[in-house]
């Protein structure tokens, strides 16, 4: 009986120690919060003279940049989201 109940208690006791803690049902923090993304691409094509299937060299650079701006106070929310890209392409013909 000893064994039996040994065994139990520790099959039992990892379930109760697994067990997760509540979390607060709103976690956002009060005040300004912000988080954003910049980012720069660059891309290029190369074509030579005997390519048949056409085409025009170029290359081209595009920055992005994403950005919120979030404030809370109690049961007051203001979300703000800045979304800006510029972009350049430059072929081969252009002068």
């Amino acid at each position: 009986m000893k064994k039996l109940l040994l065994l139990a208690v520790l099959f039992i006791a990892p379930l109760a120690i697994m067990a997760q803690e509540e979390t607060p049902k709103d976690s956002i923090p009060n005040g300004w919060t912000r988080a954003g993304n910049l980012s720069l691409l660059f891309n290029q094509a190369a074509f030579n003279h005997e390519w048949t299937g056409g085409g025009t060299s170029n290359y081209s650079g595009n920055l992005s940049l994403t950005y919120d701006f979030n404030y809370k106070h109690n049961k007051l929310s203001w979300n703000n989201r800045l979304i800006g890209e510029y972009g350049l392409t430059k072929n081969k013909d252009d002068k």
